[in-house]
């Protein structure tokens, strides 16, 4: 009996510890984006807007390198480019990435990231543009695959549940000529604190 006890006593000890320790980082957020840019490849190039949704889960006690997959969803058009054939197209794209922040002071700090990502693109090439007298009008569709990077300006206010970011440099670079390029700024809503808060409290009272 004092065997089973004593375990009891070690599992409880340890949650609360865990609880602590969750208390003053947070573990998991959602982070959310919105911005401007540009893609191209071998069989379209546009400008228009992004935006993006994920999941991060941080993989130190200091919080300073973070994994998240992501969904990035970007709607494009042709206008403003003079070279090119009228095109209306959307992407979606599957992603995972790797946070780092290189430099930190208190709440700021420099983020650059790195990852690969998956996109399929489906869009409308009218008759219309410089190339009109060339091309007819069709559906088309692709898939790219390759390797991303960012890098930015994050600010993480300790007793926040809102974290923020701006990314002026956005990049991806991949099969058939792909690239692409935005401008992002960004929240990332924090899940563990009530979580954490809420086991102490069980253990306290």
């Amino acid at each position: 009996m004092k065997t089973y006890f004593s375990l009891l006593l070690l599992i409880v000890f340890g949650l609360q510890q865990l609880g602590a320790q969750e208390t003053r980082t947070s573990q998991m957020s959602i982070p959310i984006a919105i911005g401007f840019g540009l893609k191209e490849g071998m069989e379209s190039e546009g400008i228009g807007g992004v935006c993006s949704i994920g999941w991060q889960k941080t993989l130190d006690k200091n919080n300073r390198w973070r994994l998240q997959p992501s969904f990035t969803f970007g709607e494009y058009t042709t206008s403003g480019i003079s070279d090119t054939r009228d095109a209306f197209f959307r992407t979606t794209s599957i992603e995972t990435k790797l946070h780092h922040d290189l430099l930190k002071y208190k709440a700021f700090s420099i983020v650059l990231t790195g990852g690969v990502f998956l996109t399929t693109e489906r869009g409308l090439k009218g008759g219309g543009g410089e190339l009109m007298n060339r091309s007819k009008s069709g559906y088309f569709s692709n898939f790219y695959y390759g390797g991303l990077g960012s890098a930015g300006i994050r600010i993480s206010p300790k007793k926040s549940k809102i974290d923020y970011e701006l990314k002026p440099i956005n990049f991806r670079f991949g099969k058939d000529q792909y690239f692409a390029f935005a401008i992002l700024v960004g929240i990332d809503v924090k899940l563990d604190n009530y979580k954490a808060n809420k086991q102490l409290r069980f253990f306290d009272d």
